[in-house]
């Protein structure tokens, strides 16, 4: 990630309304599926966008907020992020082991492309596509 980038959250004040909130939680969104236990780590913020809710900005609100910025800089999740959103090419990833792989896995159960390929690779529709160990893959 571009050092301003990561420096602007470093320097992002905790939202006093909804719209403030809404645009930290689109940006902490876009990595989301390279956040283990994104839905749970969220739910605290998201909560406040549900109708009949009245703002109230709690503890476990400033807990949800500091944990995602600080694991938005943090690596795996920025450089992975970053490097797909340059659509810069990964050529090989080997032996990916630990908490990388659970972060990979959990980003496929979430992303909507990867569960139809995976979909497709099943029903034996293609030959480009694989599934090993519970990681989507493709020869290049």
């Amino acid at each position: 990630m571009e050092e301003g980038k990561v420096e602007a959250i470093k320097k992002w004040d905790p939202p006093t309304k909804v719209i403030e909130l809404r645009s930290f939680v689109g940006l902490v969104n876009y990595y989301s599926r390279f956040i283990k236990g994104y839905f749970t780590r969220a739910s605290p913020l998201t909560d406040l966008f549900k109708k009949n809710r009245t703002w109230e900005w709690t503890s476990r609100c400033q807990e949800a907020f500091n944990d995602l910025k600080t694991t938005v800089m943090e690596e795996p999740a920025n450089l992975v992020a970053d490097a797909l959103s340059r659509k810069s090419e990964i050529s090989a990833i080997t032996q990916v082991q630990g908490e990388l792989l659970d972060i990979i896995r959990e980003g496929m159960e979430h992303n909507s492309l990867a569960k139809n390929l995976v979909n497709i690779v099943k029903e034996e529709k293609t030959k480009r596509f694989w599934v090993e160990d519970g990681l989507l893959c493709t020869i290049r």
